[in-house]
């Protein structure tokens, strides 16, 4: 898995093909200007989605499985191979990969456990007949969220594979810092900020939601601004070829990259792009002729609120420099 940076000349070539007729867009879309400065000050990501790779990136945006990545421990029991099983387990390493003997470098990175369980066992196959693999996350060191504002002990908090819902994220840094029925929450993911219906969970038992990896949850004094907590339009960009970007609402049921073109692009079987800005700064999915509306890639790979998607013509590749990271 080899992970790319953007050179400068061809963010903006890239934003020339997605942001393409933005200066006719209505006034609260974002301008080209405004992608240009956002994506100088991060570096954007290439990731090249396959029927191989999209269980790693297209999960639900409200998805709380727990994610391998650098810095985790993983436990592996082959009971016909015990060559794999070490006492301390396997540290993920920077390249996201477990190297294991036999085996060599195995990705980790982005899987849950269960599919990197799955992943060794068909590697093994070729050894075993009816290979049996147990895969165990023995330490929690890549995904984290972080407590700040009005709570005793303001913290970094590492996720597991147990989900960790906003309340359970307060008592953990020490609970409130004030009384908890004059307090707010406020959720912090991709840049946007959302309040939290802490009144509804204290007085009716309302269900908080679980925290996801970069997540920033702030407590701060309740006031009008954010007594009641606005649910901001779930919406993502479309950027056809020769026409303004347009807003399309999202439903509360997920939607995937297949139903999107399925409705507003059918019979395109072109290339695709997604732009999303999450806690790890922002990443340009890139889909190849006919896989966006494939069920195998575009069938399963769920569209977030904030997501750019971009029609690309068939014959124009991003860039000829660019490497995918898969």
């Amino acid at each position: 898995m080899v992970s790319e940076r953007f050179p400068r000349t061809a963010l903006l070539a890239l934003l020339a093909l997605t942001l393409a007729g933005c200066m006719s867009a209505p006034s609260d879309l974002p301008s080209r200007q405004d992608h240009a400065g956002a994506l100088d000050a991060t570096p954007v990501r290439v990731v090249e989605v396959t029927a191989d790779t999209v269980a790693r990136h297209g999960a639900p945006a409200e998805d709380a499985t727990y994610r391998i990545g650098p810095g985790d421990v993983v436990q592996i029991h082959a009971p016909e191979a015990p060559e794999l099983t070490a006492p301390a387990g396997y540290q993920v390493g920077a390249d996201g990969a477990v190297h294991l003997p036999y085996l060599g470098a195995v990705p980790a990175d982005g899987r849950s456990a269960a599919e990197l369980r799955a992943d060794l066992t068909q590697r093994l196959r070729p050894y075993f007949p009816a290979p049996q693999v147990d895969v165990r996350i023995t330490g929690f060191n890549a995904r984290a969220v972080s407590v700040v504002g009005a709570v005793n002990r303001p913290s970094r908090q590492p996720l597991t594979d147990r989900p960790l819902t906003a309340i359970d994220a307060v008592h953990a840094a020490g609970g409130f810092a004030l009384a908890p029925e004059r307090a707010a929450l406020v959720l912090v993911r991709g840049g946007r900020e959302q309040p939290l219906n802490l009144a509804g969970f204290l007085t009716h038992g309302h269900p908080l939601p679980a925290l996801l990896d970069g997540d920033v949850l702030r407590v701060e004094r309740a006031s009008r601004r954010n007594s009641a907590p606005a649910t901001p339009p779930r919406t993502v960009q479309l950027a056809l070829r020769g026409a303004a970007p347009r807003t399309i609402a999202l439903g509360e049921a997920p939607v995937t990259l297949m139903q999107l073109a399925a409705a507003y692009a059918p019979g395109a079987s072109a290339p695709m792009t997604v732009q999303r800005t999450g806690g790890t700064g922002p990443v340009a999915y890139r889909f190849g002729a006919g896989s966006a509306d494939s069920p195998q890639v575009g069938g399963r790979f769920h569209l977030r609120a904030g997501d750019i998607v971009t029609v690309l013509p068939v014959n124009a590749p991003i860039s000829a420099r660019l490497s995918a990271d898969g």
